[in-house]
């Protein structure tokens, strides 16, 4: 890094995704001088100290790392706004969905390092996984200072190629959400059996929330003998699982997450 003293860290933005970050960052104490650009105050149940927030950046002032944490839609214009905010060997990172590298190198030039993240909503209790991908100008140190940035929310992942982010897109971008879905559908399928709003809800979240902390902790067994070690022959999991596994299931599954995928290439173009 080129400042003097401890490394210079922006966040453009802090919203759930910026909030979480920040949240990951404080708790860790990592070692740099932050400053948060958020126009409408954080809650006041967030943490108020170790940082800097502005409601906006009016002042000349370059940072070792830029992450812009903005919506889609004004990334644009809101990036353009720091280009003056970075030097030489500053690290533009991104994690504004649809959002292409070639974006920010049109605004920062070709020369910039630039790091584009796809965080997924889970990141906000540390259990999310960030998927990136880099500029062929940005450097093997630069790559992992930045997956240090995002080990406080989960998992992290490196692409070989940006064209494999409108996959990641689909399965762990927007795959928290089927997943709640599947919640709404056990729930409702808890109570055609005569159980309470209550309890339906109650036992369709655990049993989600149970089976992929048992996924987590034991990550060297397949999903498949995850399944078979809860199917007893003839029982009354296996009679669930022959209308489930009927294939069905795979060709809705398949379909959907293609048509995320072929919707996240629209919107990227």
């Amino acid at each position: 890094m080129t400042n003097a003293g401890r490394p210079s860290l922006a966040l453009i933005g802090c919203g759930r995704m910026g909030q979480a970050l920040l949240a990951g960052w404080l708790k860790q104490k990592l070692d740099y001088n932050i400053t948060v650009v958020q126009p409408s105050p954080l809650p006041p149940t967030f943490p108020q100290a170790g940082y800097n927030c502005i409601p906006k950046l009016n002042y000349k002032k370059t940072f070792d790392i830029i992450v812009f944490a903005v919506k889609p839609q004004i990334l644009d214009e809101v990036a353009a706004g720091y280009v003056d905010a970075v030097h030489d060997a500053s690290i533009v990172v991104s994690i504004a969905a649809g959002k292409k590298i070639a974006t920010f190198e049109r605004i920062f030039g070709d020369k910039q390092p630039v790091i584009r993240a796809m965080p997924n909503t889970p990141a906000a209790v540390g259990k999310g996984i960030t998927a990136f991908s880099a500029n062929n100008v940005t450097s093997q140190d630069a790559c992992k200072t930045v997956s240090n940035l995002f080990t406080p929310c989960g998992e992290t992942l490196w692409l070989a190629t940006e064209q494999e982010m409108d996959a990641v897109t689909a399965i762990s971008g927007s795959g928290p959400a089927y997943i709640f879905y599947f919640i709404e559908s056990f729930t409702a399928a808890a109570e055609s059996l005569g159980l309470s709003k209550e309890k339906a809800i109650k036992l369709a979240r655990q049993t989600v929330i149970g089976a992929a902390a048992l996924a987590e902790s034991e990550a060297d067994i397949s999903a498949k003998t995850l399944r078979e070690n809860v199917t007893s022959p003839g029982g009354t999991t296996q009679a669930a699982l022959s209308i489930l596994m009927d294939g069905s299931m795979d060709d809705i599954l398949k379909h959907a997450v293609s048509a995320a995928k072929n919707r996240s290439r629209e919107l990227s173009n």
